[in-house]
């Protein structure tokens, strides 16, 4: 990794300054000083000196919380359920190895977000959907061809429950009154899908797609209508520095 990143980094610091374009984003024409002080250490330790400290939305920021945490909940339920599955498999085990790289991926990240001091934005938030999106795809497959275990069934219907029960929580801390109902419905269909699945054994059985689908579905509502909301919200354009940028104000 030092070598495929680094060579680029040194092949700049060598380069002539009077024949480079200028290193955009860095405060001294520098890829060094922009890829570990400003937009490196700097976002992450703050302080003077590296140009990352003084960011108006540093750690602590809750605009995460309607970006990105919908499923993380859903996420590390599953990830719990894909160790407990893998049990005593051998140390090739494809489950287990996923679980390693997707939730080693989600945790790092979410605790260097979580305890960042210099600048940060809620956009950063995207570098956790694979990892989010492969616990869940990864435990949810692996869970469903085991209809047949009670532990898998009720793991399925929890990480069904967690979701519709955190994305009511955001959904009354966020949202305006036009999407209150939203809430209700996410909450509804999860419990009774969740709640049905978790029944779906014996002559019940054949009710599990059902609740598998309705419990899915009717939880995920809560993310579907902020990213609705958010995609035919009005935009403003401004101009900053000579670029055009463009505020929210109004969803």
């Amino acid at each position: 990794m030092i070598i495929s990143a680094g060579w680029f980094v040194a092949l700049v610091a060598l380069w002539p300054v009077a024949a480079r374009p200028y290193i955009g984003g860095s405060e001294n024409n520098s890829l060094w000083e922009l890829a570990v002080g400003y937009n490196g250490l700097g976002r992450i330790l703050g302080g003077a000196g590296n140009g990352g400290g003084g960011g108006g939305m540093g750690g602590g920021n809750t605009g995460f919380g309607g970006e990105i945490s919908w499923f993380i909940p859903t996420a590390l339920f599953g990830l719990i359920a894909i160790f407990v599955l893998a049990g005593r498999a051998p140390r090739t085990d494809r489950i287990r190895a996923s679980g390693i790289v997707w939730g080693g991926w989600l945790v790092a990240t979410a605790l260097v977000f979580s305890f960042m001091d210099g600048t940060i934005h809620p956009y950063y938030a995207v570098v956790l959907a694979p990892a989010i999106g492969g616990l869940i795809g990864t435990a949810g497959v692996a869970l469903w061809r085991r209809p047949d275990r009670d532990p898998a069934r009720f793991a399925l219907a929890g990480m069904i429950l967690v979701t519709a029960i955190w994305g009511t929580y955001l959904m009354g801390r966020d949202a305006d009154g036009g999407l209150s109902w939203v809430r209700w419905l996410m909450l509804g269909t999860g419990v009774l899908g969740a709640g049905v699945l978790a029944l779906a054994t014996g002559r019940l059985r054949r009710f599990a797609v059902a609740a598998l689908l309705i419990g899915a579905i009717g939880a995920s509502t809560g993310a579907a209508a902020w990213t609705v909301a958010r995609v035919e919200a009005t935009y403003t354009p401004t101009t900053v520095g000579g670029a055009t940028v463009y505020d929210l104000i109004s969803s």
